[in-house]
Parts: structure tokens; sequence; C-alpha cells
């Protein structure tokens, strides 16, 4: 019986060993996951303290609606920046039938992102949809670009003035599917648009906005692994953020 560290036979190639895969990636993902894991305590501390508020005597009717709110609306932030990390954990995805699945790209937009569309209807602020008819896209990317037009509808909208509505184009356009937000007012810095534009979800995350850059950034990074790509541009009427992402092909 050989030794178990014995030499192979002569004339016998020795077994070959599996690869260990590469991960050039690591320590960008290891700082954008602490980066999320800090943003993830945000929407926790104040569902904590709602239902603390909420243990309490001698509130009114309208205090405990306020507070029940707050602590729903809390918790579908929380449950979107989940939604980020799986979708950033599935990689390129489509590895299912149901995940290959075409979907309507309106009414999946429009399912993702109605909470954060609820939000911007409680503080006066509307979003108009003119998508094209029967656009359709593998159920798996038309989920990645409704993660990242989540995120621009919920942080885009709070500062849209009340009264003006955000509009939400989409369409076929060369081989891809493009949507286009109108923030209407919206004036940002050129440092801020510099940064948006410079959002690299192949580099380390810049902390843009604590809270927000992260959630972004992994939405962002979950629309890169299957062709998609995002441009901001400023315009006399406010700013204009596009979507893209490929209609079919391999990421």
């Amino acid at each position: 019986m050989p030794a178990p560290h014995s030499q192979p036979a002569a004339g016998r190639a020795p077994a070959a060993q599996p690869a260990t895969p590469a991960t050039p990636d690591a320590p960008i993902l290891e700082r954008a996951l602490r980066l999320l894991c800090h943003d993830l305590r945000i929407p926790l501390t104040s569902i904590t303290a709602c239902a603390e508020v909420l243990r309490a005597t001698g509130l009114s009717p309208e205090e405990r609606d306020q507070f029940t709110r707050t602590l729903q609306t809390q918790s579908s932030r929380l449950a979107r920046m989940l939604e980020s990390l799986e979708s950033l954990a599935d990689g390129a995805g489509g590895g299912t039938a149901n995940e290959r699945e075409p979907v309507d790209v309106e009414a999946e937009l429009r399912d993702a992102t109605s909470d954060a569309v609820a939000a911007a209807a409680a503080r006066g602020v509307g979003v108009s949809w003119n998508a094209a008819a029967g656009v359709l896209l593998p159920r798996w990317r038309a989920a990645r670009l409704a993660g990242v037009l989540d995120w621009v509808l919920e942080a885009g909208a709070r500062r849209v003035a009340a009264g003006q509505s955000v509009t939400v184009r989409a369409e076929p356009r060369g081989g891809e599917v493009c949507v286009e937000v109108g923030l209407p007012g919206v004036e940002p810095g050129p440092s801020e648009l510099s940064a948006l534009n410079a959002l690299d979800p192949d580099r380390d995350p810049p902390d843009l906005v604590r809270g927000v850059a992260g959630p972004l950034w992994a939405a962002m990074r979950s629309l890169a692994l299957c062709g998609g790509r995002s441009e901001v541009v400023a315009r006399a009427t406010g700013l204009t953020w596009t979507l893209s992402v490929r209609s079919s092909g391999s990421p």
C-alpha cells in the first residue's frame, strides 16, 4: 500500500488538482459589503425605534398611524437592500428556466418600484410612465434594471419639488432596452454629476452619500454583470438618468 505522500508511478502523470478560482474583485467586494452592512443598519435602527415607540401608551391614532407607516417604509427599504445583495451574489444569473422567462418590462419595473412611487406620492411628487408596448426582457435582466431604477426613483424623487412629476420612459433602442428617468428641477453640482457618471461597479464604490452609495453600487454592479450601463446628464429642465441593458445575449 503506497504511503500517503508517495510519488506517482513512472510514466503516469500526476492527478490534476482543482484550480483555485481567481478572485480579483475580492478587495472591492469586501469594502462594498462593509459599506452595505453599514447602510443596512440605517433602516434597521428606524424599525427598532418605531417598534419601541409603538409599544408605548398614550399615542394618538394619528401618531400610531405615522409610526406604522414609517415602519412599513423602512421594512420595504431593508427588503430592497437585501434583494440587491441577492442579485449581486447571483452574478450574471439566468441559470434557471424561470429566470430566463420573458417578462413585460413596464410591469416588472412598476411592481419593483411601487414602494418608491408611493413614497414620492406621499411627498406630493408624481411618477408618469411612458413605456413602449410589448417590450420584453428575460426576468433576471429586468430585475437588475429594476434594482437601479428603484434607487433612482427613491433617492431622486426626494429632490423633486412637490407638485411636479418624475417621468419614466422605457423603450427598445438598437438591441438594448433603455429606461430614461427625468427628474425635473434637480440640479446636481459638477462634482456630484461627475461622481455619478464615474461610479464604476468594477471599482471601489465611492462614498457619494452614506446610506445610499452602497445600495446603488450593488444594484449597478448587478446590472453591469448582464451588460447594463448608466448615464446621468444635467439638462436645463433637470436631471436625466438613463439606464440601458442588452435585450439578449450573454452578459
